[in-house]
Order: structure tokens, then sequence, then C-alpha cells
């Protein structure tokens, strides 16, 4: 804000009138003060604010000027090479040229404009006439020229005037020094003005319990007497402007808590990932860092892993190496303050498959989002796809910026201090050797308000008016306001007889009739824009008036007029666009005829309207199966509620609508899409409402998968190959590059005729595809085909089934298989194979031919034809008895109605055995225990002529030497050897045995009878008085009371102690052996100390084993301190008890 002064001073006349006749000599040829001479003109360029080219030319004639004039090609040079260093942001600029009878005219002094019309840009050929031409830049041409355009744009405009004409606008260059002796310049009263301006502070609340812990705001301002400082707080009640007491320590900032619950992320191999932190909401900005695995070991960055000033975590292609537990936190950039976020895991599931390369999520990017002039701006571009992709920025139209920097393997690109020449369209590469993509990002910049034409010190005279022009630059275009000794100047806050002598328009102040009592002060002039785009107001005034009234509005007591921002309509309404707090006010519309005024008021409440922070990408590409998140965040005046509301394809998705699809999950401005599929392509759009208006942010999402099912299939058959021609389905973004062709039998199931297939166009009307599969068909068989079609996302689903085709019919193609045979009686060779399956007829009535030969005995072949007996799959012929057991070559043919197929391989068989003649010599039989024998034999030769087979094994009679051969037992003993083992006979009782041996003819004749007798009874009765003894950690030492036999019992041998681990089955137990003869006692040693164990005494005898104590007794082995000093203890053992436990302990005897 410019801080000027106007002081009001008397003089006497003379001295006006002689300083005046000497300031005219002086300035006779000089251009008033912000105008540009080039020859006998000069020429004001006004920057602010733009106008409708009327309201220009108005402007320019209050300068006695006009429009600019374009006379000659120099000229017009002149013009070329002042905008290109004064207007680097290329707008546009009003001429006074006019389309006048068909030929371009200068309207001021109605000159041709023959010589510059080469300079002219193309009009575009949308029907729209243009009268008018305004200096503009090209950048398909990239250089300045003149521009067709209308009357009613709002442009900055060139005003010109003869040097002459101006000579009384020059102004009195009088500063506040006139009139006074200098003694001491510091001592020349003068009204304040700062020199030091505050500087924007954040104070960080996490130092507050430091001991010293300030903020320091500083100005200083010079004049005389000495200014004083007051200092006031921007606060705003009800709308309006209010200013109060400061607390610079009082905590604006925040950061709150993180949502702790997060679920897993998953991903697949070699496909890009976007991981987003999710980050609780904070004042001021954040940066973010991420963790893996435990804090604070941050991710390592490199080619293919990438933290983004969004916060997101970005793999341009997952690795089964980063799967692990992520945690994202974020510190403010003001202080040490920071949250860290919650772990959760990453999981990277296998896939054979890549990416194709593409980018990542509305990349690229620069940050900030709405740069501002002097900000230091970075480009991020970030790709997915497999190899990891690399970058290369370009700038579209222009070499880069000076100082351009790159880093982060040219992801990003940051150019500090940005320009306003540096605006426009950047471009980023990405590529991997499979592919190549661009992205392209413009960049708009904004500035903040910049005086080009400051205020002055004003020393004026008595009774003059006074006119004051203040300029600034801003982008968007700036709105004014005049303050005096620091208060706004409203005319309806001024006293009544000086509201007729003030008037304000725009940058333009003018004070009429000076009154040096009332007038001198402080004079500011005030420049702000808004660097974001509002909404649009209409104020109406609608009086009944006739004839129709002249409008005129005020705000705030001072007059406005159309121009920027603001329009007056025919019919009196007001229209704002792009409102801002600026805007509001007191308004009031004065409509006066020549019958009377009247006026209507109203005050304007501007509340800010919902803006994007976060809104969706123009166009989201992503694959089937895939998540994918779509974002829309809006910054909002508190006093607003809001609601979001998000459409698909136009259709709202209600909660019903969430209840039956749960793909679709939506909180708020988030809805996250579960395993996309094609029926989520479409638009998308986000709405967010509320009481001051609706905003909206859509985007096309195209979601690439397999392509649809191919339709219209239909075949040319023969009978092996096939001719199949199809129209292609959908194909789903991406082209197709493959088919796969199935086919079904009356047999079974489908099955692949054709992987892999390339297919040729055979009407490109039609797109009708053809493909020829050969020599896989198989004759005489009813096919149904079907295809599916690949590109490199995969396959898609299959086309509905052809009609069904015949192949015709043909010799048979396959030869029967398994052929073998053997068995029979005496005189017989049988020959088996699979009989033909159907699929493999290959036509009607199929029949056999057999071959036999005695191998290695005759050359030819003898065969028999088995045309009668169909489709069967064995035959018995006949040989010579004296042919058994010989090997015979066999093979078989196949034939049908069409003719013979092929020969099978020839495979051995043997002819049918004979009964064996050989009778087992040395047959012995041994008592082996009193219920079992031992048989054994000599070994029978293999020998053709006495076996007349293979012999298989041995048949075994056997029955009690009281009873008769026909009560006999056989037991069949499989194998070669010459023993076997009779068990489940009766004790001490004996038993002929006979041993015969068999093939798979019959058993042969019996061997001499051999009569042998069983052993008496095991041992009946248990022990008894079984006692456990510990001895150490490890063994014991047990006890108990003889048996003794009765007479039907083998003599004892000796006893067993078995022993067990509790939870393991009597089978793994260890016995200890006693012999008989020997004390009744026994140690069982290398038991484990801590186990439970089971323990059971029996005796044996040749009978077997006996009858074992019961019930067992069960013992835990202690552990090894128990156990100290404490050989030969006795345990103590409770006896009488179905179940007995001991447990070993160290036990005092009593």
């Amino acid at each position: 804000m410019e801080y000027q002064v106007l002081l009001a001073c008397l003089l006497m006349s003379t001295t006006l009138i002689v300083g005046q006749n000497i300031y005219l000599d002086q300035t006779l040829f000089k251009c008033p003060k912000y105008w540009i001479r080039h020859q006998e003109s000069c020429y004001k360029f006004v920057s602010s604010p733009i106008k409708r080219r009327e309201e220009a030319r108005k402007i320019c004639e209050t300068y006695q000027s006009d429009l600019t004039s374009i006379n000659t090609i120099e000229e017009h040079t002149y013009f070329l090479k002042e905008l290109q260093w004064r207007d680097p942001q290329h707008r546009t600029w009003y001429t006074g040229g006019k389309l006048l009878g068909g030929y371009w005219s200068n309207e001021a002094d109605g000159s041709s404009l023959s010589a510059v019309e080469t300079a002219i840009f193309p009009e575009p050929n949308d029907g729209v006439l243009r009268e008018y031409l305004a200096y503009s830049y090209s950048p398909g041409l990239q250089k300045w020229g003149l521009k067709k355009v209308t009357a009613n744009e709002e442009h900055l405009y060139i005003c010109e005037a003869h040097i002459s004409n101006l000579a009384n606008q020059i102004e009195d260059e009088r500063d506040y020094t006139y009139g006074i002796e200098i003694d001491n310049p510091l001592r020349i009263p003068r009204g304040p003005y700062f020199t030091t301006q505050p500087q924007s502070q954040v104070y960080d609340s996490a130092e507050q319990y430091k001991l010293i812990n300030e903020v320091t705001l500083k100005c200083h301002a010079e004049g005389y007497p000495t200014p004083t400082y007051e200092w006031f707080r921007e606060n705003y009640i009800n709308g309006r402007a209010h200013a109060e007491v400061i607390d610079p320590l009082r905590d604006n900032s925040q950061i709150l808590e993180f949502n702790l619950k997060r679920s897993e992320e998953r991903g697949d191999q070699n496909w890009g990932k976007t991981v987003y932190c999710d980050p609780p909401v904070h004042y001021p900005d954040v940066n973010y860092y991420w963790a893996r695995d435990y804090y604070p070991n941050f991710v390592e960055q490199d080619q293919r892993v990438f933290v983004s000033k969004d916060g997101a975590l970005y793999f341009s292609a997952l690795e089964p190496i980063d799967s692990g537990v992520y945690s994202c936190s974020v510190q403010s950039t003001a202080s040490r303050t920071g949250r860290q976020g919650p772990f959760f895991p990453l999981r990277v599931d296998h896939q054979s498959s890549f990416q194709q390369i593409k980018f990542a999520n509305n990349f690229p990017k620069t940050f900030p989002d709405t740069p501002v002039v002097g900000d230091s701006v970075t480009f991020e571009c970030v790709a997915f796809g497999y190899p990891v992709p690399s970058y290369n920025w370009t700038r579209i139209g222009a070499p880069m910026p000076r100082g351009a920097t790159f880093s982060s393997w040219n992801r990003l690109l940051t150019i500090n201090n940005i320009k306003i020449e540096d605006q426009g369209p950047y471009e980023c590469r990405a590529s991997n050797g499979r592919g190549d993509i661009v992205g392209r990002v413009e960049l708009s910049l904004q500035a903040k308000p910049n005086f080009t034409i400051p205020l002055e010190d004003k020393h004026a005279d008595k009774d003059q008016d006074l006119t004051w022009t203040c300029e600034a630059f801003g982008v968007p275009d700036v709105t004014y306001s005049w303050f005096k000794n620091a208060e706004l100047l409203n005319i309806f806050d001024l006293p009544l007889e000086d509201r007729d002598r003030f008037t304000i328009y725009d940058n333009v102040l003018k004070i009429q009739r000076l009154d040096p009592e009332r007038d001198p002060g402080m004079y500011q002039c005030s420049a702000t824009n808004v660097l974001k785009t509002r909404g649009n107001v209409t104020i109406v005034c609608n009086p009944e008036a006739a004839p129709r009234p002249k409008f005129v509005w005020k705000k705030d007591g001072n007059i406005i007029g159309s121009g920027g921002k603001r329009t007056i309509l025919e019919n009196g309404n007001l229209i704002i666009t792009r409102v801002s707090k600026d805007d509001e006010g007191f308004y009031v519309c004065v409509a006066s005829n020549q019958y009377g005024t009247d006026e209507s008021r109203g005050r304007l409440i501007v509340l800010r309207g919902p803006q994007f922070i976060e809104q969706l990408g123009p166009t989201i590409s992503v694959s089937v199966m895939y998540n994918w998140t779509l974002r829309c965040q809006a910054d909002i005046d508190p006093m607003l509620d809001i609601a979001y509301v998000w459409k698909h394809n136009g259709l709202e998705i209600r909660e019903k609508d969430l209840v039956t699809n749960p793909r679709y999950q939506i909180y708020d401005g988030t809805f996250h899409l579960i395993n996309i599929t094609l029926s989520d392509a479409g638009e998308y759009e986000c709405v967010l409402k509320s009481a001051v208006g609706t905003i909206s942010s859509k985007s096309i999402m195209i979601v690439y998968g397999p392509p649809g099912p191919p339709g219209g299939v239909v075949v040319n058959i023969m009978k092996t190959s096939a001719s199949l021609v199809w129209t292609n389905g959908a194909k789903n973004g991406r082209d197709i590059i493959m088919y796969s062709i199935s086919a079904r039998t009356s047999y079974g199931d489908w099955f692949t005729i054709g992987d892999n297939v390339t297919a040729i166009e055979v009407d490109r009307y039609t797109g009708r595809q053809q493909a020829e599969i050969e020599n896989v068909l198989i004759p005489f068989t009813t096919y149904e085909f079907r295809v599916k079609a690949a590109n490199d996302l995969g396959y898609g689903p299959y086309s509905l089934p052809s009609p069904k085709y015949s192949t015709p019919s043909a010799k048979p193609q396959h030869p029967p298989k398994n052929v073998g045979g053997g068995g029979g009686k005496v005189g017989e060779l049988t020959i088996t194979w699979d009989p033909l399956p159907p699929a493999y007829h290959n036509g009607r009535n199929v029949y056999y031919k057999i071959f036999w030969r005695l191998k290695g005995k005759e050359y030819e072949f003898q065969s028999l034809l088995l045309k009668n007996y169909g489709n069967i799959g064995s035959y018995v012929v006949s040989i010579s008895p004296e042919n058994y057991f010989l090997e015979y070559e066999v093979k078989v043919q196949v034939f049908n109605e069409v003719g013979e197929g092929p020969t099978s391989d020839i495979a051995v068989v043997y002819s049918a055995e004979d009964l064996p003649i050989v009778q087992p010599q040395g047959v012995y039989a041994n008592s082996y225990n009193s219920t079992s024998l031992n048989v054994t034999w000599q070994p029978i030769p293999a020998v053709r002529e006495s076996l007349k087979g293979r012999l298989i094994g041995h048949r075994i009679k056997y029955w009690q030497a009281n009873k008769t051969e026909e009560e006999s037992s056989f037991l069949l003993s499989r194998g070669e050897r010459s023993w076997s083992l009779i068990v489940g006979l009766q004790a001490d009782t004996e038993y002929n045995v006979k041993v015969m041996a068999y093939n798979s003819a019959g058993p042969g004749p019996e061997s001499e009878r051999f009569l042998q007798r069983t052993f008496r009874k095991a041992p009946q009765n248990p022990p008894t008085s079984v006692f456990p003894y510990e001895v150490n950690p490890s063994t014991i030492r047990v006890t108990w009371r003889f048996v003794q036999p009765d007479w039907g019992e083998e003599p004892l041998d000796g006893f067993k102690i078995r022993v067990w681990e509790v939870d393991q089955d009597m089978s793994t137990a260890n016995d200890t052996i006693v012999t008989a003869g020997s004390k009744l006692e026994a140690y069982v040693r290398n038991l484990s100390p801590g186990k439970t164990y089971n323990l059971r005494i029996l005796g044996f005898s040749k009978g077997g084993d006996g009858r074992m104590s019961s019930p067992p007794l069960t013992f835990q082995m202690g552990d090894p301190a128990q156990f100290r000093n404490s050989a030969g203890k006795v345990f103590h053992v409770s006896i009488g008890i179905v179940f007995l436990v001991f447990v070993l302990r160290q036990l005092a005897l009593i």
C-alpha cells in the first residue's frame, strides 16, 4: 500500500502567475509523467484496470488523447519492441484500429491501416464478427501482432496524443519541501511514511514452555514530528473488518492426530502402486516422511521409489522386497511439531505380467498448485511401469528458465524465484525401453499487486482541482480502494459539503476546489487482488420510471462504473464477477430522469464460497481388478455447511447403492473403488454443495481390460482342418494381439485347439477376422467352436459357441493302444487291446485284425480279420498244447468302413500256462510257539518243463492229526521264499503239513506229509507284587513275585519288564529281559527325568509271552535335585485300586 502526502497552501497571485509562465515555457515539448515519447507523440500503456473498448476510449479522452493509431511500419515496430519487454505475461492491448466499410482504419484520425495489414493474425472461423484490432501475442507463431477482437472484451489499452496537446496535463511537481527554508531536512514537517513493513511470522506452540519464546513483528516509519505507533490485528465480525489488540503468542498453528486405524495395502509385483499418507488436519503446511518397519528407518528413495510433495509414497514397479510395514509421519514447516502415523502392512502379490508405462495419479503436476510470482516451483513427474521409467523435462515453445535445476533422477524440475515470463506449458516424457508417454502441465502464475504508477507527494493550490491516479499490476486483475489518514474514503461517511467535491472511479481520485482547511492529509491508494477465482453476483435495480431513467451505482458512497469485474446492464442491474471480500459494502443504485431521482440501497455480505484444494484429474486410466481412489477436497467458509455428492455417468450414487455394491466406499470427499470392473468406466463427478454455491469436479475414468467376447463365429470345416471367421468384441482400451480357439465334441468338454493364434482382417467394413487351424480335428466328429481374444492385459471371455459342424469320414488315424494278453487255458493265446474311443473312429463300423507269431521261431505272422466282431478289445487264438508258456509277438490293426488304419507296435505276450508237475521236497515243520508252526522246504527250480509257467507261490495244506484230511485248511504263501508261518493253531496239538507249488493254471502235486506238535501254553498267570524303587533320576529298580507254571504250560524261560511313556502306544515300549534262575529284580535304565511312564511285567517261555501284570503302574521321574542322597529309598505305593500312579519325589521314610 502506498502512502502519500497532500499539502495545501495559499500563494500570492503574482508568484503564481510568474511560476506558471515559466512552467509552460520549460515543458512545451515534454510528455507528462508516466507517458512515453516517440517522435511527436506521447503514449500511455494503461495496464490496470482492464476495460471494454468504449470505456477504455473514454478514459483516454479524459487525458485529451485517444486509442493509439498505427500509421507506419516504423510505429508498428516500435509497439512490438515496447510490448516485448513491457508485457512478459502476453496480455491483449486495445488500439484504435477499426473495420470501416470493409477496410481497416484508425478510428482517431481515419487513416488507413493498409501498411500493417500483413501483421493481422488469422481470424477464427466461428461466425463471430470482430471489428476491432488489439495487440496480442500468438503462442503458435511465437510473436506479437494484431488480433481481431470484439468491443465487449475486457483488455488493457494504449492511449496516444500529440505532444503539443498534453502541455496542460503536465503536473506541478512540487513536493513537501516547497516554500520552506531548508535548515535540517529531518525537521521539515511531513506526514508519516513506512520505511520498514511488518513481515509475516509463524509462532511454534511447541516452544511455549521454553524460557525465551517470542515472535518479533517490526515496523518503522519516518516523518516529523516523530510518528507514534499502534498495533492492530485484523479480524472479521459479521463480514466486516474489525481491529483488535493482537497477542502474537496465540496458537493458530495445529496438527491434529492421525487416524490410528488403517487397513493393509496390497499391490502386484512389477506393477505401480500409490500409498497415500492420509495426514491429519494441519496448519500451516507440513513435510512428509515415510518409515519402514520401525521409526526412524526412513524409506530410501531411488529411481523406483519416490515420496511426493502431495504426501503419497509412489512405487513405479513393486518388487517382493517392498513387502513390509510402513508409516507416514508429518512435521510442520513452521516448527519441529509433528505426528507419526500408524504402521500398516504392504503386501506384494506375485504377478507374472508387468504394467505398461503410464503416469501415476494426475502427474505431471506442480507444487504449489497455484504459485505466485517469486515462489519456488517444483514440477513432479511420476510414472508406473516395468522396467522402471526414466524422465526428461522440456518447455514447450521456449527455452528452460535460467536457473532451472533437475533432481531425483530427472523426476523433479525446480525453478526458484519464478517470474511471470516463466509461465506456459511444460512437458515430461517418461520412457522405459518398452514404450514412452508424454504428459503436459500448464504453469499459470499469479502475482500480488505491485504499483507501476505510485502516488507521489502533492503541493497544490487552493481551489485547484486535483486528479490522482495510481496503477498496479497483479494477476488476477486488481481492485482499488482510497484512504485518507488511514481511514477508508467512503462518500457516505464524508461531511455533506465534501460529498460533491470527491469523486472515486477505480484507480482515479478527483478532489474539486481544494480546501486548505479540510483536504490536507495522508492519502493512500490500495490495490488488492484475490489469488483465486470466486463466484458472480447480480444486484438488481428495478425502479418504476417513465421515461427510462439513467442509473448511477455507488459503493460505500463512491461512484462505480462498468469495467473490470463490474458490469452495469442497460436495465440498471449491477453484475460483479469474481466476487471477493473487497466487494463487501453498502451499495446504492440511483435512478434519475427529468422528473426526479430515487435510489435503492442494500448491503452485500460476501461469504467465501467453496474452493477445491484437491480435485479430480481430467482423465484416469486404470486396469480391471485394481483399486483406485478419487479424491475431492475443498476449502470453505467455516460458517457454511457442506455436503459431498458423487455421481457416475450423471447418476447420483446413493446410500443404498453402497449397500448393494460393497466395492464402492465413500467417505465425504474420498471415493474408493475396489476391484474395478469394465462397468466402472465413465464420467465421475464430485459435487460439493453449500448455501452459497455449488462446485463440481469431473473426471473421465478409462478402464482398460481384456477384450470383450467375439461374436458371429462361423466355420468352414474339412477333415482335420477348419477356417474360422468372427467379429471382434470391444477392445477395452488396448489393441488385440492374439486369439485362442477351443472346441467341444459330443464326447467331452471344451479343449484348446489353437493358442496364441493370429488372425487377418478379411472385411475392413465389418471388421471380420479369419484364422486357419490345421491338422487338429478328427474326422467323423461333430464340433462346436468358440474364440476368445487377448491384449497385453490378458485373455477376455469366450464367444458364444458356434453352430455344430461335422467333419467327413476318413480312415482311422490312431492305432490300438495297450496291446497285451496272456493267460487262459492250455492251448490258448489271449490277445488284448484298448478298444478305439469313439472320438478316434473317423467313421462307422470299426473292427480289427490281429497278428501273432512264436517269438524267435516263426518269421511270418499269422493273422485273423475280426470284421464281424466290431469294436472289441480281446480275442483268444487256439495254438498247440505243447506251446504252453511260450513268448509270442502280437500286434493289432484297426479298420472302419473307409479303409484300414495304422497297426499297433509289436507286443510280447505269453501263451497260457499248464499245471506244475514238480513236487516240493524236504518239507519240515518246526514248532514256533504254542499257536504257530514254521514250515520250510527246498526251493523249486524255475524250469519251464516242471513248473510249466511262472511260479506264483506255494500252497500249504494242514490239519489236526486226529482229524481227516478232508477237514484240512489251506494257506497261500505268495512269492518264491521257501518258508511260511502257520498261525492260529491249538497249543500242544499235532498237525499234518503238505506243500504244493502253483502258477496261474493252478497248484501242482502235493509233497510228502510232515507231522509236528505245537508247544504247550505260555504262562497264564501274571507276575504280582510289583514294586519300583528309585535309584537315580534316570534309573529305577523293580521287584516282583515268581510265577509257577501249570502242567499245561511250557517251563518258564524268564521275565520281561515292559516300560513306555504314557502318551505313547505300548508298541513303542522297551523290554528289559530277566532270564529264569536270576533274582526277581531288575534295573530299568536310561529313563528321562520329568517324564511319566507306564510299567508292566510278564513271564515268557517257548509257548510265547504270558499275561502281563495289571493294571499298569504309572510313575514320573523327578528333578535331578530330588534324587540327591536318596538311593535305596522306596517309592510310596498305594495298592488295591484300579489305577495306580507313582510320582517320583523325595519322601522321608516314616
